[in-house]
């Protein structure tokens, strides 16, 4: 066989690899119809191994349908418009919020039908398809694009992501990585477009297309555009803008919609609505019959969110900013205290006013928030992001009265038990930090 017959038969044997690399690299994205860069662009040789394949069809001898190389270009074909399908399902479910964004109507819906151009010349690889992706290619460049997407991202009423985010009741890590990964979904069909263009349209090689001005200058405006999307990660981990007004109207959502459940049933649900919130807070929840009578102390009052007398429950939600960084030996401080408040009312035999919580509570290092809550029983208590923290950010113990509402006799109450005319007590207390700024809570 001549040398060129040999090299050419490489090229083919070649582009039959790309061609099915591609398909495997992709299958993920098919599968949810994200397309995000972070599982794409490791395979940017594959990528261009593809577009090389199909210039090589129109350059040389042209498409044949039995040709192993188009029938593997087909079913690429097949799997990337199944996965596009999927991404406008997405855009679908969105539909009312689009009507006031109008985010979709532009660069999505432009980068999406240059996609398409793109598309038809990898399933029908002929000079008539890379004149018409030309055509689009020059009038709604991947370039012009990624800007124009980059300038809404940046204009803060124009960002979905933002826009979605403020429209949570719960601003939830769902809603912020569903639209991260949208996004990120156009940015890769732009940056597709443009390594292929590098091929198909420059005449370059696959190897000098990434020194190309337009494919570099395309990467810093992706790269621009996860540096934003880490900020606003990181923004609204700590920036707290659902608290407390959407906490607040959760809350009272779940007592108002679920009056008749269990205090431990109520507990679970908030617990598992304020897991989804986007940050890096942890939450304490304490939630009681409304009959019972509960004395608190605050230090940091604005982290203290309490709604009393509904549906038959009153809720108290501790937010803790630093608890998921606290070592264990913060954790004994607080529990420390808490007895030594157990021991002085034993051996005192005082009444638990709120003069006297307010007192020990300020001569502790630690406690940001305390609270008595008299019950026979129906206290539930529930921490979220108990995988960092197994205690949550606080603590509690349970005690029981000597002469009801008299005296706090402080031995530990058997679970479920409950001797005549003695009522238990829940004494709960949320972590702050001491004068050494300890990153537990912030004192302010």
């Amino acid at each position: 066989m001549p040398a060129d017959a040999n090299q050419a038969e490489e090229e083919r044997r070649k582009a039959l690899i790309h061609i099915r690399e591609f398909i495997n690299a992709t299958k993920d994205c098919v599968d949810t119809g994200m397309y995000l860069f972070a599982s794409i662009s490791p395979h940017a040789a594959v990528v261009l191994g593809v577009a090389y394949a199909v210039k090589n069809l129109i350059s040389a001898y042209g498409p044949s349908e039995s040709d192993p190389i188009v029938q593997e270009l087909a079913v690429l074909r097949t799997k990337m418009d199944a996965m596009v399908d999927r991404m406008t399902g997405h855009f679908t479910a969105f539909k009312s919020f689009f009507v006031e964004n109008h985010f979709y109507n532009d660069v999505p819906l432009t980068t999406s039908v240059l996609y398409e151009c793109m598309q038809d010349v990898t399933s029908h690889p002929t000079e008539e398809s890379l004149r018409e992706f030309r055509r689009m290619y020059e009038k709604t460049s991947p370039l012009k694009q990624a800007r124009k997407l980059i300038h809404q991202l940046e204009t803060e009423v124009m960002n979905p992501l933002k826009t979605a985010m403020h429209a949570d009741p719960l601003m939830s890590s769902s809603t912020f990585d569903t639209w991260q990964k949208i996004i990120d979904s156009v940015f890769t069909q732009l940056w597709e477009i443009e390594i292929k263009a590098g091929v198909l349209i420059h005449g370059k090689t696959p190897k000098d297309v990434e020194e190309l001005f337009r494919v570099r200058k395309l990467k810093a405006e992706i790269e621009k555009y996860q540096a934003a999307l880490k900020k606003w990660d990181h923004d609204y981990g700590i920036s707290a803008r659902y608290w407390p007004e959407k906490v607040k109207n959760f809350v009272v959502e779940i007592q108002d919609k679920h009056s008749s459940e269990s205090m431990a049933e109520k507990a679970e649900l908030i617990r598992e609505g304020l897991e989804k919130i986007r940050t890096t807070d942890m939450f304490y929840v304490l939630v009681f019959p409304k009959s019972c009578t509960f004395t608190p102390h605050m230090r940091l009052e604005d982290q203290v969110l309490i709604s009393p007398n509904r549906g038959g429950s009153t809720v108290i939600v501790y937010r803790s900013k630093k608890g998921a960084f606290a070592q264990e030996k913060h954790m004994k401080i607080v529990k420390n205290h808490v007895q030594f408040f157990k021991d002085v009312r034993t051996t005192q035999k005082r009444k638990v006013t709120e003069d006297l919580l307010k007192r020990w509570t300020h001569a502790a290092k630690w406690p940001g928030f305390v609270v008595v809550v008299e019950a026979t029983s129906g206290v539930a208590v529930r921490s979220t992001r108990t995988s960092v923290q197994k205690d949550g950010p606080g603590f509690y113990l349970r005690c029981k009265l000597g002469e009801i509402g008299t005296f706090m006799d402080c031995k530990e109450l058997p679970s479920g038990k409950h001797e005549t005319r003695k009522t238990p007590i829940k004494l709960c207390t949320s972590r702050t930090c001491n004068k050494k700024n300890t990153p537990v809570v912030q004192h302010k």
